[in-house]
């Protein structure tokens, strides 16, 4: 559960308010946790994209994942995920798996 608003929430609510910057973020939610639990680090394989600008409200059905419990539900976020890489092939792109 949150695994589908993570980003979005603490960039909203942390980066955009000027708590921590990007880099920190991506240090706690991506570096830190590859490092800690030995996970290929090669971020040319292994990425995902964000559009920062783009605000969206929280909407639980959207939710690809089996969780739709959230309590940012109807609240409003930056940072619309678009795609993701991994092993060098997209496995996500706009709402659909790919693999």
């Amino acid at each position: 559960v949150g695994i589908e608003t993570s980003f979005q929430v603490l960039y909203t609510y942390l980066v955009k308010e000027n708590i921590i910057s990007l880099e920190k973020l991506i240090e706690l939610l991506s570096i830190n946790p590859a490092k800690r639990f030995n996970i290929n680090q090669d971020y040319s394989e292994n990425y995902t994209i964000f559009d920062l600008s783009k605000e969206y409200t929280i909407n639980s059905n959207d939710f690809l994942s089996k969780g739709k419990s959230t309590p940012f539900e109807g609240k409003k976020v930056f940072s619309k995920c678009i795609k993701t890489v991994y092993n060098g092939g997209t496995v996500w792109q706009d709402k659909t798996i790919l693999k």
